[in-house]
């Protein structure tokens, strides 16, 4: 057989996959089916015309050889998607084995914030059989990986928000807004094993503003044990919600704990990061400055943080999460004043909120925390508690804050909690019966009850808040969340003090890959 043939058919076997109702079940496809085939890989832009011309001219020959197709169930995206669960190929997509590079995981998709994963061998291998590069689908956005280990993969999201509040004493506060959590566009790669980059930006508030943005290198310490270094901007962590993207969160805001225990750096912060991980633990330290967008005319806030969590106990259904993190900030001489206005009810009410009342000439600050949850099959449940104490030149004595949150949920349609035991985090779960397969996609049921007390500040104030949601997710990169929100406030400052209940509800549609 002349080797264009023997290539001709290795291409063939790896870029045609028909589909079938049983997923063992293998068929022929006699010679005579040839051209046929080759012709699906033209139209699937696999090949050109010139090489399909060559193929068919060279491969005449009297031997009839049998090329042997495996086939995938009906319903499945691709033969590897459908073992990993994680199957999101657009229905009317040809059906095609590149996407068999996904490395298998437990939730539909990684943690957003995680390191891009190096590329698989069965990619590279896949890249240098075509000469060209391998491209995977599995994650929503084309993962390319070249014949040298390279890769590259575009990173989006929008996140789209109504949300309306009543039962206000302060006609203020009942209002509707729209408005966008988060529109974002970015990218991310390997250069091997070892380096690794990402890069994503926000335009929600109608300018662009650098979120993630790092390199870095990592290495095995040993089998079970990854450990990671990174310069730039990364998200920095605080609590189990703190330290999980805005897009995986259950709920459509972050709790009180994660908002009220921010550093002044926010979310974001340029410096070095190193994150370790090994079998059911993590370990992070962080040593930042501002963000990127931020003053470059005095001295930045410098911050060491630190978050470590460990699942003592792992099993097939049950998971029970321990967690704590710590850090110290060293306010710059710059900052004349601080103080914190905290959003009580998602983030598209401005006047619905609870504020520590200015604290001059602040010099430092120390603010840790501890996380426990259990999570069972489909069922979490997670407490959270954190405190900050605030030294500034005008008290005698540290300001105490301090915030808690109680949260649960439940998959109704059957899927895993949306967990991941490596980081310790909230990922996105994993949609068994997405839409656009002619499922009904997966529904969670979720609540929270949390709470902030600023009342050690001269002039700070208290709330808590009650929230019901439900997520309805489509696939493993859309959903759409609901949540009802009864918040009670008692501010001691600005236009709204004294005791106020309000009920707000918010509506989210989001996209994310």
């Amino acid at each position: 057989m002349k080797k264009s043939y023997s290539m001709a058919m290795a291409a063939l076997t790896m870029a045609v996959v028909p589909f079938s109702a049983n997923a063992q079940e293998r068929q022929s496809v006699p010679f005579e089916k040839f051209k046929t085939l080759v012709d699906l890989l033209v139209s699937q832009g696999s090949i050109s015309q010139q090489q399909a011309d060559a193929l068919i001219a060279d491969s005449t020959t009297p031997v009839s050889p049998t090329i042997e197709i495996t086939q995938a169930p009906a319903s499945a995206t691709n033969a590897t998607a459908v073992a990993q669960g994680i199957g999101r190929r657009p229905t009317d997509d040809p059906p095609l084995a590149l996407a068999a590079t996904a490395t298998p995981q437990r939730q539909g998709r990684r943690p957003s914030y995680s390191a891009p994963p190096a590329a698989t061998p069965e990619a590279i291998q896949q890249a240098k059989d075509s000469g060209t590069v391998s491209v995977d689908w599995s994650e929503g956005a084309p993962r390319f990986t070249s014949p040298g280990g390279f890769t590259f993969r575009p990173r989006g999201r929008a996140l789209m928000d109504v949300q309306s509040t009543g039962g206000s004493r302060f006609a203020g506060r009942n209002i509707t807004t729209t408005g966008a959590r988060g529109i974002r566009i970015g990218f991310e790669g390997t250069f091997g094993p070892h380096l690794f980059y990402q890069a994503e930006a926000d335009f929600s508030d109608g300018t662009s503003e650098i979120q993630s943005a790092y390199v870095g290198w990592r290495t095995k310490l040993r089998d079970d044990i990854t450990t990671e270094f990174n310069f730039g901007s990364r998200l920095l962590e605080r609590a189990v919600e703190g330290s999980t993207s805005s897009d995986q969160i259950p709920f459509m805001e972050r709790n009180a704990v994660a908002l009220a225990m921010s550093p002044v750096a926010g979310s974001f912060g340029v410096g070095l990061t190193s994150k370790t991980f090994g079998p059911g633990w993590h370990v992070t330290a962080q040593v930042v400055g501002e963000p990127v967008n931020g003053d470059a005319a005095s001295d930045d806030t410098l911050t060491l943080l630190a978050r470590a969590h460990v699942n003592p106990l792992r099993t097939d259904r049950l998971t029970f999460h321990v967690g704590g993190w710590i850090y110290h900030e060293r306010f710059s001489d710059s900052l004349d004043a601080l103080q914190i206005n905290l959003r009580v009810a998602n983030r598209f009410n401005d006047n619905l909120r609870i504020a520590s009342g200015p604290l001059g000439n602040p010099r430092s600050s120390l603010a840790y925390g501890g996380e426990l949850g259990l999570i069972s099959e489909g069922r979490w449940l997670f407490g959270e508690y954190g405190r900050r104490n605030i030294r500034s030149d005008a008290l005698a004595s540290p300001i105490a804050l301090s915030a808690w949150s109680v949260s649960g949920g439940w998959m109704l349609t059957g899927e895993d909690a949306p967990y991941s035991r490596r980081g310790g985090v909230f990922a996105t779960p994993n949609v068994r019966h997405p839409v656009n397969d002619g499922g009904w996609g997966a529904i969670g049921a979720l609540a929270r009850y949390e709470g902030t007390d600023f009342a050690d500040a001269p002039r700070g104030g208290t709330s808590n808040a009650l929230t019901l949601g439900v997520n309805w997710y489509l696939n493993n990169i859309a959903q759409v969340m609901v949540n009802y929100i009864h918040s009670t406030t008692n501010n001691r400052t600005g236009d709204y003090q004294g005791r106020d209940t309000a009920d707000t509800i918010s509506t989210r549609f989001q996209v994310s890959f």
